[in-house]
């Protein structure tokens, strides 16, 4: 049996139920043409999450590719990157991805543990995300305090797989909860006085 971590797992946006049916509808007609990888050595799971659970519950052969992956920050450069591929991500999905791709790559350098949003950054890691996800920096920009704000409620409960699909939005910053973000001049409206835009929240394409 295959290990599934969490916080890789919560990486990654989920399916829509009807690209969830149809997904199953495959596996079960023609198997799991895909072989699922894994991160060499650790038996973790990077990719087929979804094909491996429709297994698991139908009690499935699947086959397996092992990858060889530097460490922890290499596997959510990877499994990010990845997921940017698909063309069914909601608006916030792919906003959270870039984020997070960001700030894993921002803490994998050896930068502080926190981005320091409103500094003015020679920042060639922005540049680069920016270019290969044809965006603006800005664009990466707020993605990165977007994941972070993403972090913080799913540290006090609020999943948030449901909040990248739109099963569940959030009007108010929780109570009790730090408001740094409120306090950079160039943060995006849909952060300030604690709401959250709805088009994020809600991945409206």
């Amino acid at each position: 049996m295959l290990t599934i971590d969490q916080e890789l797992r919560a990486l990654l946006p989920p399916l829509q139920e009807a690209a969830r049916q149809l997904l199953e509808d495959s596996v079960l007609s023609e198997g799991c043409r895909a072989p699922l990888v894994i991160w060499r050595g650790r038996n973790f799971l990077v990719d087929g999450h979804n094909r491996y659970e429709i297994c698991q519950e139908h009690g499935l052969p699947y086959d397996i590719i092992e990858r060889d992956f530097a460490d922890r920050y290499a596997v959510i450069e990877w499994m990010c990157f990845n997921q940017l591929g698909r063309r069914n991500l909601t608006d916030a999905a792919r906003a959270d991805l870039r984020g997070k791709r960001y700030n894993n790559e921002k803490q994998r350098v050896g930068r502080p543990s926190k981005i320091t949003h409103n500094e003015s950054i020679a920042e060639p890691t922005y540049d680069r995300i920016a270019v290969v996800e044809k965006v603006s920096r800005a664009t990466i920009h707020r993605d990165a305090m977007f994941s972070e704000a993403l972090d913080v409620l799913e540290n006090i409960g609020v999943e948030r797989r449901q909040l990248t699909s739109g099963k569940r939005k959030v009007k108010q910053w929780p109570p009790n909860q730090p408001r740094s973000f409120e306090k950079l001049k160039d943060q995006p409206g849909w952060l300030k006085g604690g709401q959250l835009r709805d088009y994020q929240m809600e991945g409206i394409n």
